[in-house]
């Protein structure tokens, strides 16, 4: 039925080989969101949750809701994972409706050169 050298030994060790070969070279590139599990923010998370306070919500997910937020990407963004730029505008000028000075003045070290 099969071809004999489909049969052998030798020639299933090389396919093995070649295939075992072929995905290690063929490594995963990692998705942003697995980039940023070692790229925190916490700063970033910890102001997010005092604006929701201050704004009478005790749920992240009331606030999602609220203001038409998908409910796990702004756990996550408060959990310090990093939002895309475009996100941060969003959060920043339309949700929070503040400025980017206001924003990032409280709660974030700043950055002095040696």
């Amino acid at each position: 039925m099969f071809p004999r050298f489909f049969l052998s030994r030798t020639c299933t060790t090389f396919h093995f080989l070649f295939i075992f070969s072929f995905a290690l070279w063929q490594k995963k590139k990692k998705t942003h969101r697995e980039k940023c599990r070692t790229n925190r923010w916490p700063e970033f998370g910890k102001r997010l949750i005092q604006l929701r306070v201050e704004k009478k919500f005790r749920k992240c997910d009331d606030f999602a809701d609220y203001h038409g937020l998908n409910r796990a990407q702004y756990r996550e963004w408060e959990q310090g994972f990093p939002p895309s730029h475009k996100n941060i505008k969003k959060i920043i000028k339309e949700v929070h409706k503040t400025t980017y000075k206001e924003f990032f003045s409280e709660g974030f070290d700043e950055c002095t050169p040696e």
